[in-house]
C-alpha cells in the first residue's frame, strides 16, 4: 500500500511539476496540435495547375504574408495576456511586416555567436527577465469557394517558439524554428473575416541545441499561408529516382500517403512522369495499394554536368474528377562510396 501511495505521489507531484514549468522550458514539450511533418508540396485541383506548380496564384492557397499589428516586449511577464480575444484592441500596436525579424525592424539586437550561448547556461531554463515576446495579429477573410473543405495553417519557420489562436481559441504549439508547423483549423474558421493571434519568444529550451555559428534573430522568416484540400487528399510522399546496376536505367520507387480515404473508397491515385512534354510513365493503383515502383530504360541523367529533370505528377481520382494534384521535378543519379 504504501508502494502504490508513494507511485501515486510522483506521479502527481511531476505533473504539478510539469504544469508550472512554462511549455518553451519544458523539454517534454515541443509541440501541441501540430500536423505530422511532411514532404514539401502544394496542392491544385487540376492537372495543369499541378504541372505549373505557381502555388502562390492557386484558389486553394490564401497567403498571409505582409503587414501584421505587433507588440514588443522584453520578458514573458509584461507580454499582454489576452490578445488573442476577439475584442482585444489592437489599434495602438505598430505595424511589422511578415516574414521578417523582429531585430531588423528595431526591437532588440541581433546577436552573432558561435559556441558562446546568447543567455546563461542552465538547460533547460531560459532567463525569464530577458526573454523578447512578440505578439502578432492579422485579419483574414475565408472565402466562400472553400466551403466543405479541411483547412490548414502554415507556417514555413518560425523562431524559436510559437503559441497560435484563430478567432479567440488556441490552436497549439509548436518549436522547431526551421522546420515548418502546420496546424488544421477546419472548425475554428468561418466564410469571411477570421483573427489570427501569434506569440514568439525569443529563446526557448530548443535554444540550446540550435547553438551555432550564425546570427541569432526572432520572429516569423518564412511565409505563413492557409490552405484548402477535399476530405480525402494526398497527405504525404516519398520518391526515390535511382539507377540500375548498369548505369543505363533509371529506377523510380514512390510511396504515396493519402488522407481520409473513409471518405472515398473508390478512388485512385495516378502517377505520370513527363519529360518536357513527352509521357515516359502512367501508372495508378487504389488507396489501399500506393507503393509505385518502375525501371525508365535509357533514362536521362543528372549530373552536375547534365542536370536533367523529369517531372513527376500525382493525381488523386474520383473516377474521372481530379480531388487533389501535386507535382515534383526530380533527377534520377546514384551517389556511393565504393
Amino acid at each position: 500500500m504504501n508502494k502504490i501511495y508513494l507511485i501515486l505521489l510522483l506521479i502527481f507531484s511531476k505533473s504539478i511539476l510539469q504544469a508550472q514549468v512554462p511549455d518553451w522550458e519544458n523539454p517534454e514539450v515541443f509541440e501541441i496540435n501540430k500536423l505530422p511533418a511532411r514532404a514539401t508540396f502544394y496542392h491544385y485541383s487540376t492537372e495543369r495547375e499541378a504541372l505549373l506548380d505557381e502555388w502562390k496564384t492557386s484558389a486553394n492557397y490564401l497567403l498571409l504574408n505582409g503587414i501584421w499589428k505587433f507588440n514588443w516586449v522584453k520578458s514573458p511577464k509584461g507580454r499582454p495576456q489576452n490578445f488573442y480575444s476577439l475584442d482585444f484592441d489592437v489599434s495602438s500596436w505598430n505595424d511589422i511586416e511578415v516574414p521578417g525579424n523582429w531585430e531588423l525592424r528595431g526591437y532588440g539586437i541581433p546577436i552573432y555567436t558561435n559556441i558562446v550561448y546568447p543567455f546563461p547556461n542552465n538547460p533547460p531554463f531560459i532567463p525569464h527577465e530577458y526573454n523578447p515576446v512578440g505578439s502578432y495579429k492579422k485579419i483574414f477573410r475565408i472565402p466562400e469557394q472553400w466551403n466543405g473543405q479541411k483547412i490548414t495553417l502554415h507556417f514555413g519557420a518560425v523562431r524559436s517558439a510559437m503559441y497560435v489562436w484563430i478567432n479567440g481559441k488556441k490552436v497549439g504549439y509548436s518549436q522547431g524554428s526551421k522546420l515548418p508547423a502546420e496546424f488544421d483549423i477546419t472548425e475554428l474558421v468561418k466564410t469571411g473575416q477570421n483573427q489570427l493571434a501569434v506569440e514568439i519568444y525569443r529563446w526557448s529550451d530548443a535554444s540550446y541545441i540550435e547553438d551555432q555559428d550564425f546570427w541569432r534573430l526572432s520572429g516569423m522568416e518564412r511565409d505563413v499561408y492557409l490552405y484548402a484540400t477535399p476530405k480525402t487528399y494526398i497527405q504525404d510522399f516519398k520518391v526515390v529516382a535511382d539507377l540500375d546496376d548498369t548505369y543505363a536505367n533509371g529506377v523510380l520507387d514512390l510511396a504515396v500517403e493519402t488522407a481520409g480515404k473513409d471518405e472515398c473508397k473508390k478512388c485512385t491515385v495516378e502517377v505520370k512522369l513527363l519529360k518536357g512534354e513527352d509521357l515516359v510513365l502512367q501508372d495508378s493503383a487504389p488507396l489501399s495499394s500506393l507503393d509505385f515502383r518502375s525501371t525508365i530504360p535509357g533514362v536521362k541523367k543528372w549530373t552536375a554536368e547534365t542536370p536533367n529533370l523529369y517531372q513527376l505528377l500525382i493525381l488523386l481520382r474520383k473516377g474521372d474528377q481530379i480531388l487533389d494534384a501535386t507535382s515534383r521535378k526530380i533527377g534520377f543519379r546514384k551517389v556511393e562510396i565504393r
